[in-house]
């Protein structure tokens, strides 16, 4: 399961992580989304793969914040399209 979490509430993410062993889970944060990024890493990092759009960091000045953390992928628009291809069904999050 791909989720697209554009910022509305990052709650809504729970009903959407596949509840397994297997990481089968993969949230991409981007837009205005990338201002729960602390929350959802905090609460998500062990059960999902967690990516975060370069653009949207670098846009909101957040990018510096979280350049060296080891626990989240910094993406471009390519891999957007890669992961997209990797992890279905998706589900955009607004």
């Amino acid at each position: 399961m791909l989720i697209i979490f554009l910022g509305s509430e990052h709650s809504l993410i729970e009903k959407y992580i596949i509840q397994d062993e297997s990481n089968a889970s993969a949230i991409i944060v981007a837009q205005e989304g990338v201002y729960h990024l602390s929350k959802i890493i905090e609460q998500y990092v062990n059960r999902s793969k967690i990516y975060v759009l370069n653009r949207d960091l670098k846009a909101t000045g957040l990018l510096s914040s979280f350049d060296d953390k080891d626990n989240i992928e910094i993406i471009d628009f390519n891999k957007f399209v890669i992961l997209s291809t990797e992890f279905t069904p998706s589900v955009t999050i607004q």
